[in-house]
């Protein structure tokens, strides 16, 4: 499946059709240079998912919407537990990246759709969940939480959700910060790393949250962990193919020199912020 080919996108009847939206926050980081290397970030634990499962409930004949979705593989496990799943993501590159995992008669419930998450093309209250992960932090929370408290059904949920270094920062995780600052201009390490309050959900939508967080530790082989880094929007953006071969060479390179390979463990904090609207009592 082409981006082309991927599902049609009309935002006419969404509340901000028409309108003229700020500019993108991530326009100038798009993933599609990094969409050939996504597939080595890690994948979220399994306590994670069964967390995440536990509190949607049942989803047979339900409507999810996962927004950012890159490579699809959070869409992939959820279609698993039953809903039609929404894959959507800004990124021609990460369209069709996600299209070679979705496509095939083993994955039925996922279909993939190009397209702004600040104009989401579905009627209001349609929706039983919309699942971001490792993406609000890009967008322009205040116009796509607008439209997610449109589309969302008054009990449904909403999940942020991402993944961040835990801290002190681990010896191989400041080797890499220290090669990305010469190719990424006014890179910044603590704000790269701590995704905090750029992935809060705006409280005037009235949305109620909990937060729920997990450490989990992660194994890569050295070219794995390589990829990893080269896969941030912000160093692919910033680095040429060829420039992209010498800083995989020279981060490869001073990871074996601080006899940190062939195997790199790093561990994560993951935080999720689960928001659902209050309940109101039923009318006797």
């Amino acid at each position: 499946m082409t981006p082309a080919e991927a599902g049609s996108w009309s935002d006419a009847g969404c509340e901000t059709a028409g309108k003229e939206i700020p500019r993108y926050v991530g326009a100038d980081h798009s993933f599609d240079p990094a969409a050939a290397c996504y597939a080595h970030r890690p994948d979220y634990p399994r306590v994670f998912y069964n967390a995440l499962r536990a509190r949607l409930g049942p989803l047979e004949n339900g409507r999810v919407l996962d927004l950012g979705c890159g490579d699809a593989r959070v869409a992939l496990r959820v279609a698993r537990w039953g809903p039609e799943v929404l894959a959507v993501d800004l990124s021609a590159q990460m369209v069709s990246a996600a299209a070679g995992r979705v496509r095939g008669p083993e994955n039925p419930g996922v279909h993939l759709l190009r397209g702004d998450a600040a104009r989401l093309p579905f009627p209001a209250g349609t929706i039983d969940a919309v699942l971001m992960g490792q993406a609000f932090h890009w967008m322009r929370r205040e116009w796509v939480a607008r439209e997610v408290a449109r589309v969302l059904q008054p009990r449904g949920l909403w999940a942020v959700f991402w993944v961040q270094p835990v801290k002190p920062l681990p010896l191989p995780v400041k080797i890499a910060d220290a090669l990305i600052a010469e190719v990424v201009p006014d890179y910044d390490p603590d704000a790269a790393h701590d995704l905090t309050s750029k992935s809060r959900i705006p409280a005037r939508f009235g949305f109620q949250v909990r937060t729920w967080t997990a450490e989990f530790a992660c194994q890569y082989r050295l070219e794995d962990y390589v990829g990893m880094v080269v896969s941030k929007s912000y160093v692919a953006a910033a680095l040429s193919a060829e420039n992209a071969v010498e800083f995989r060479v020279r981060l490869a390179r001073q990871l074996e020199r601080n006899r940190l390979g062939p195997i790199v463990e790093e561990r994560y904090l993951l935080t999720a912020y689960l928001a659902g609207r209050p309940c109101r009592p039923e009318r006797a």
